[in-house]
């Protein structure tokens, strides 16, 4: 596997403008140069984008053999160890990848490099300055937090389960069209009215038949 260290070692590389000599193109053809020969301009136009890490994510997706893409991410981060490294990325890195991060989040804290290489990388970024009293006290949550996901990548989410409910039948009213009242005890109520006329009327027929 090639080294990090090879964007600064590599005779190619060293005969690639800096990114301060000439422009930049956009993000896109940037990408499209790394995914064909890691130049060192593109690679720091890239790393100079600050909206640079989905696009590098939708490629790296695309082809997470090409190690010039997950190289380009590494630097990019470097350049923004004191944010925190989202779950999608922590899956992306590969393991030449991981260990650099890890060594360049303890070292913009103050420790030395124990890798050569990584020590050429680190002299390029303005925020190294190794001091002796350096100690893993130094870093903060955020530090812990990314050196974590470095090592233990973020699990794959799960694919929400999506229940599909059945429609709720309509209610419907019974008391429509049938003359009753939907109020308990109506309907008896009315009869038994009807039948105290009906008993009523029998009993003015029986006086009337006597008389």
């Amino acid at each position: 596997m090639l080294m990090l260290a090879w964007i600064l070692s590599s005779p190619t590389l060293a005969q690639e403008p800096v990114s301060n000599s000439s422009p930049c193109p956009v993000l896109s053809e940037s990408l499209d140069t790394l995914e064909t020969a890691g130049l060192r301009h593109a690679y720091d136009c890239v790393a100079a984008n600050d909206q640079a890490m989905p696009e590098l994510l939708e490629r790296i997706a695309a082809q997470p053999e090409r190690e010039t893409l997950t190289r380009a991410l590494a630097v990019w981060r470097m350049h923004r160890l004191d944010e925190q490294i989202t779950d999608e990325e922590s899956r992306a890195y590969q393991g030449g990848d991981r260990r650099l991060l890890t060594d360049a989040v303890k070292a913009k804290k103050g420790r030395k490099s124990a890798s050569p290489d990584n020590e050429k990388i680190f002299t390029e970024l303005g925020w190294y300055a190794p001091v002796a009293t350096y100690t893993d006290g130094l870093l903060d949550d955020n530090d812990r937090a990314n050196i974590d996901l470095l090592r233990t990548p973020a699990p794959v989410p799960e694919p929400e389960l999506v229940f599909e409910t059945e429609p709720v039948a309509e209610k419907v009213d019974d008391t429509k069209g049938c003359g009753c009242s939907s109020q308990p005890g109506a309907g008896s109520l009315w009869g038994l009215v009807g039948l105290v006329g009906l008993l009523a009327m029998r009993r003015r027929s029986g006086l009337s038949r006597r008389g």
